[in-house]
C-alpha cells in the first residue's frame, strides 16, 4: 500500500489510474473482482440458518455512486481539465 500512497498525485486521476492503484493495494485477486463495481456488496457475514446477510458495512450504490464519485474526484484533481478551468 505504501507504493500506492507514494504514487498519489503523480498522474491524472482516471478510471484506469484507480484500477492500477487498486492492483497495487490488492495483490491477491483470487477473491476480488478488480475495477469499478458492477454490483452491490457488503462486508460482513451471513446467518448460518437462513443465509441472510448480516452486514457490518453496505457499499454505496454502484449504479450511480461510482461514476458520480469518479467524476467528482476527477474534477477535483489538480491535473484535470475541469480543475485547470477553475484555476486550481
Amino acid at each position: 500500500m505504501g507504493q500506492a500512497i507514494g504514487q498519489a498525485g503523480l498522474r491524472p486521476l482516471t478510471e484506469a489510474a484507480l484500477v492500477r492503484l487498486q492492483s497495487i493495494v490488492i495483490a491477491d485477486t483470487r477473491f476480488v473482482k478488480m475495477g469499478l463495481r458492477t454490483e452491490g456488496g457488503f462486508i460482513g457475514t451471513h446467518d448460518r440458518d437462513s443465509g441472510t446477510p448480516l452486514p457490518d458495512h453496505i457499499s454505496a450504490r454502484w449504479q450511480i455512486d461510482d461514476q458520480r464519485a469518479l467524476r467528482r474526484l476527477s474534477s477535483s484533481d489538480p491535473g484535470s481539465p475541469a480543475s485547470r478551468r477553475r484555476g486550481r
